[in-house]
């Protein structure tokens, strides 16, 4: 079975049990109205609950689809960072502490601090060259449209010599790949502060916005310590216990840069969960 996108036409396979599937194009579908959406089709309280839980997400996403254009193709967004991005050094810090919800985490605000403080203190980046996005009142939050709107400041007018870095203190998940990209046949995700009304940020995105653009001469050091991060960035090459692998996807899909060089430290594998623990996974272009 399959469907067409309304928004470029392409024809996707049509994932069995999914309520919410996103095209290459950026735009967020609802899968129909029927019940075939469902994992579990028995009658009871718990059925009752996916259904709901179903209907929520199809009118979230209905909101998300008439507001949000693609992150990689889209034009710019009200702005709303007003300082420009500075030649050389810059770095984009994402702590989300998700204090409303139960799974809120405690040490992300700490770490982003710890990290502005490292890289001002040991790698002389300036003040100026940092921006923060975090769940207090000095800081922009770090929901999705405010983490896109960074990346383009992160990632415009880019110049040989520069150096930039992107760190993601947060939730990570993962989802089915329908579009033969993925080797373990999974996209890793990064939650943002509204991942639940608004979407999360997929590893096909990060390629896309990140690492894609990067030109002869710049770098990019990207840390991300979140569940499911080993690949998040899509990167063609993993380094795991002292050995190299391939990560270049099944489909042939180009994952690189315009020349380049991208640096991945991630929490753990894509099939972990992130631990309070010093070792990192690395994945490198």
């Amino acid at each position: 079975m399959s469907m067409v996108c309304q928004k470029c036409r392409k024809q996707l396979p049509l994932p069995p049990y999914s309520l919410l599937f996103r095209c290459e194009c950026g735009n967020m579908i609802p899968l129909g109205n029927s019940e075939r959406s469902l994992p579990i089709q028995e009658h009871g309280r718990f059925s009752s609950k996916m259904r709901r839980f179903r209907d929520k997400f199809r009118r979230n996403s209905s909101r998300e689809n008439s507001r949000s254009p693609s992150p990689s193709v889209s034009p710019r967004l009200s702005l709303i960072f007003t300082k420009p991005a500075p030649s050389g050094k810059r770095a984009l810090l994402c702590g989300v502490t998700y204090k409303k919800e139960k799974f809120r985490l405690r040490g992300t605000l700490h770490d982003v601090h710890s990290m502005s403080d490292l890289l001002v203190g040991k790698f002389n980046f300036p003040n100026d060259s940092i921006l923060i996005l975090a769940e207090e009142e000095a800081y922009k939050p770090p929901t999705r449209r405010n983490i896109l709107e960074a990346f383009k400041w992160l990632m415009e007018d880019l110049k040989s010599g520069d150096s930039l870095v992107f760190y993601f203190s947060g939730h990570g998940l993962r989802q089915p790949d329908f579009c033969d990209d993925e080797l373990d046949g999974f996209d890793e995700t990064i939650c943002p502060l509204d991942f639940r009304t608004n979407g999360m940020i997929s590893d096909n995105d990060l390629n896309d916005i990140l690492v894609k653009p990067l030109l002869p001469g710049v770098t990019l050091h990207a840390i991300v310590d979140a569940c499911h991060s080993g690949t998040v960035l899509d990167l063609p090459w993993v380094y795991k216990e002292n050995r190299w692998f391939d990560n270049r996807p099944p489909s042939g899909a180009n994952k690189g840069t315009k020349g380049g060089r991208v640096f991945g430290f991630s929490a753990c594998r894509d099939n972990q969960l992130a631990a309070d623990t010093s070792v990192l996974f690395i994945s490198i272009l």
